[in-house]
């Protein structure tokens, strides 16, 4: 598993390293430039509702917007940025592969507390029940 997807290491907690697994392998087209541009939102939603369906709702896992900061300042060119899950402080983004070749699939990264704690939350959907950030 970690040969396969080698940025899960960063994932400490077991069940949702088993998560982030299992939604890649279900969902790998994503690793691909072609099927992973203009996706970002949906996959990223459809990774919170896995996540709150096994592991239950928390206030700090919901949908956030990167596209200004590291490592994608330089890559994305979308005004409304680019959408990845947030848990906690890891950061997790299948669709990443979208603007450079060489990002894991799915791109895993943990932030400080410090840049953490920025985080405000734009409002919950009452339709879905995800909670989205920005950061």
């Amino acid at each position: 598993m970690d040969a396969i997807y080698p940025q899960i290491k960063k994932i400490a907690d077991r069940k949702l390293r088993q998560l982030v697994v299992s939604f890649a392998e279900q969902h790998e087209y994503y690793a691909r430039k072609e099927d992973a541009e203009d996706e970002c939102m949906f996959a990223s939603e459809q990774f919170v509702e896995e996540v709150i369906a096994a592991l239950g709702d928390r206030p700090d896992v919901g949908v956030i917007t990167v596209g200004k900061t590291k490592p994608y300042r330089k890559y994305c060119r979308s005004a409304s940025g680019h959408y990845v899950v947030r848990v906690g402080r890891l950061r997790i983004d299948f669709t990443a592969r979208q603007f450079h070749p060489n990002f894991g699939f799915p791109k895993v990264w943990r932030v400080s507390s410090r840049e953490d704690s920025w985080v405000r939350e734009k409002g919950r959907s009452l339709n879905d029940g995800i909670h989205y950030f920005s950061a």
